[in-house]
């Protein structure tokens, strides 16, 4: 992760501005957008046409410190024998993983990345074009996840021209990634969308005294858990103040109608846009019905927050590299990062309150609750006993992709060691287990039943009688 600020080093209110004489424009009404449409075109090809051996020699691979990482499969390898600019890579992936797997909504992260002689974007040795390359090979699985992955792959040609050409020394390349509007719930959970939040991804990229920085925002797109989506109609909203018409457009239309916007109209980066968009959504809070807080407070929170995950993400980091030997695919690479992540997340959200339990699934989410509880009252075996039944049953996820890893059906890792599931999980998230002991009275092998009381509540009730209040996040 970059060191650069949220923020400009002396925020403005962008909400003076309230008739700007300069407005933004959508990128692909620029002439050029032809040409970057085609050059993007060759790298979607590129993914389609990729032929990919069934056996690596990873001596090859790693044989010297290469140029380029193709995928996080290559930096494994070669972190393994001893390369630090691959560390680097596997831990800026790991770091977004662990974040966008936990917290969905309310959080702003931030990514400095180089460019070449040549122009090309990089990060730790992994060319972008290479991510967009995987996530067509490997990650766009389903017709509709296909479609965003080209449209990605678009917005990163468009990048790397604007660069390029110096524009994004004067406006700011913002793209909004709403949740697919052509997918059923299911399908959404099964593609590793979180519904409780329907989150919108608002991505800022520019360049500043030759660094060139992404930023982006998780913001929600419903005030609350089956709440009704107000996200198109508040990114259409933002982009009105613009000057720019999004209205009528689909969530992928309107991802492949990213803005150039002037500087001078987002003194504070994209803190401005969360803004806007919550007065476009009636007075939301990173789209979240909660208290509006000082913008510049949070993200200045959310950077602690950042630095709190790093112990959990340089274990992730060892126990990846040290699997190397048994990684033999990219596609393994991945299912590894997401498996050893979500142990850890899990881990992570018994300590850390502000972690919505839910977003592990409604199985791991009680057992965290009943964690929880165990750990305020000092019972720290009990706590562990669960901690590791969650990691066992949970279904986190992280980017949506399609290929994500979520489970939406029982699997051998739900069911206990007799050989019979000891969970019982409804579509509303309620479930029911067995305790090893009450934190409260101290009975043994308690029945366990959680029950969502309210969309930020629930309710935990043991056999023995006890029964206690537990908010989420």
């Amino acid at each position: 992760m970059g060191a650069a600020a949220f923020v400009h080093e002396r925020p403005v209110d962008v909400f003076l501005i309230e008739t700007p004489e300069i407005f933004a424009v959508a990128a692909p009404e620029l002439p050029e957008d032809q040409l970057i449409r085609a050059r993007a075109e060759r790298l979607i090809r590129r993914a389609s046409a990729a032929i990919i051996a069934e056996e690596v020699e990873l001596v090859e691979i790693c044989s010297e410190a290469p140029v380029r990482y193709a995928s996080l499969f290559e930096a494994i390898q070669c972190a393994a024998n001893g390369d630090e600019r691959a560390r680097k890579l596997i831990t800026a992936d790991v770091q977004t993983d662990t974040g966008e797997r936990t917290i969905k909504a309310g959080n702003i992260t931030e990514i400095e990345l180089t460019t070449d002689e040549d122009g090309n974007i990089w990060q730790y040795g992994q060319e972008m074009d290479d991510v967009y390359v995987n996530a067509l090979r490997y990650a766009a699985d389903g017709w509709q996840m296909r479609e965003r992955s080209e449209i990605e792959a678009r917005n990163g040609t468009r990048i790397k021209h604007h660069n390029r050409s110096g524009r994004l020394n004067d406006d700011y390349f913002v793209a909004f990634s709403c949740v697919a509007d052509n997918m059923t719930t299911k399908e959404l959970q099964e593609t590793g969308f979180f519904t409780d939040t329907m989150s919108v991804v608002i991505q800022v990229t520019h360049s500043n005294d030759g660094v060139l920085t992404t930023q982006s925002a998780f913001v929600a797109g419903v005030k609350h858990p089956e709440g009704p989506r107000h996200d198109i109609k508040a990114v259409v909203g933002v982009a009105e103040r613009f000057g720019v018409d999004l209205s009528g457009k689909t969530s992928a239309q309107i991802l492949d109608n990213p803005l150039l916007i002037p500087k001078e109209l987002m003194p504070n980066g994209v803190l401005d846009l969360v803004r806007m968009y919550d007065e476009a959504a009636g007075g939301t809070f990173f789209g979240q019905d909660k208290s509006i807080e000082d913008y510049q407070e949070y993200a200045a929170f959310c950077k602690r927050r950042e630095a709190n995950f790093k112990p959990k993400v340089e274990r992730i980091v060892n126990e990846l590299i040290a699997e190397a030997p048994t990684i033999t695919s990219p596609e393994m690479a991945t299912e590894r990062l997401g498996k050893i992540s979500a142990k850890y997340m899990v881990e992570m959200a018994v300590q850390d309150k502000t972690i919505n339990p839910d977003v592990f699934g409604g199985g791991a989410a009680a057992r965290i609750e009943v964690a929880r509880w165990h750990v305020a009252h000092g019972n720290y075996e009990q706590a562990a006993q669960l901690t590791k039944e969650a990691v066992r049953v949970e279904r986190s996820s992280s980017c949506p992709n399609g290929k994500s890893g979520v489970r939406t059906e029982k699997s051998f890792d739900d069911v206990s060691e007799s050989g019979e599931s000891d969970t019982s999980e409804g579509d509303s998230g309620d479930c029911e287990f067995v305790s090893k002991e009450c934190p409260e009275c101290g009975a043994k092998d308690v029945k366990t039943v959680v029950k969502k009381i309210s969309t930020t509540a629930k309710r935990i009730s043991g056999s023995c009688g006890c029964s206690v209040t537990a908010s989420n996040g």
